[in-house]
C-alpha cells in the first residue's frame, strides 16, 4: 500500500498501475493485462522492448490476428493481417518468469555485449520447429549484438553474436 502522508487519507489512495519496463515483472504486469482485455493467454507472438510490447493476438475462426501495441497499461489497436500456415499460438501462462528474469539479467555477459543500449525480447515460435521459444536481443553502440534463444521454462537452447 501506500503510507498515508500529511493530508492524505484513505479516501485519497487510488490505485496506481505499476507502469510496464523489460523485466519479469514488467511482462507479468502485461500478461494480466492481456488476459483481462482479450479473455485468454494465447498470442501468435509478441515482441517486449523498453517501454512497451507489441502483440500479435489471434482472431478466434478467421485465419487472421490483430496487432496491438500496449503501453502505459493499455491496448491500442494497429492492424489486422492473414496469419501465417501453421504458426501456432503461444501460451504466456507457460513462460517462467524467474528464468525470463536470470535469462534477461545474463544476457549481456553470456552474449559479450557490453554496455547494451538497446534490448527486446520476442516471445513466438521458431520459423522451422514450430516449438515455442524466447529470443533476447541486445546491441550496444559500438555494434556488438547478439541474440540468446531459450524454451518458455528457460532452458538455453542456442545463442548468436556479432561483434563489432
Amino acid at each position: 500500500g501506500w503510507p498515508p502522508g500529511p493530508n492524505r487519507g484513505p479516501a485519497s489512495v487510488r490505485p496506481v498501475r505499476a507502469p510496464y519496463s523489460l523485466s519479469a515483472r514488467g511482462v507479468h504486469r502485461f500478461v494480466v493485462d492481456y488476459r483481462a482485455r482479450f479473455g485468454r493467454s494465447t498470442v501468435d507472438h509478441v515482441v517486449f522492448s523498453a517501454h512497451n510490447a507489441v502483440v500479435d493476438v489471434p482472431r478466434r475462426g478467421s485465419g487472421r490476428s490483430r496487432e496491438w501495441t500496449y503501453e502505459r497499461g493499455r491496448f491500442a489497436p494497429l492492424g489486422t493481417y492473414r496469419r501465417s500456415r501453421g504458426a501456432g499460438t503461444v501460451d504466456l501462462l507457460a513462460i517462467d518468469l524467474d528464468a525470463f528474469a536470470v535469462n534477461l539479467g545474463g544476457a549481456a555477459r553470456r552474449l559479450r555485449v557490453p554496455d547494451p543500449t538497446s534490448r527486446y525480447v520476442v516471445v513466438g515460435r521458431n520459423p522451422v520447429t514450430k516449438a515455442a521459444w524466447i529470443e533476447f536481443h541486445l546491441e550496444n553502440e559500438d555494434g556488438a549484438s547478439g541474440t540468446l534463444y531459450t524454451t518458455l521454462g528457460g532452458r538455453v537452447m542456442d545463442s548468436s553474436t556479432a561483434d563489432a
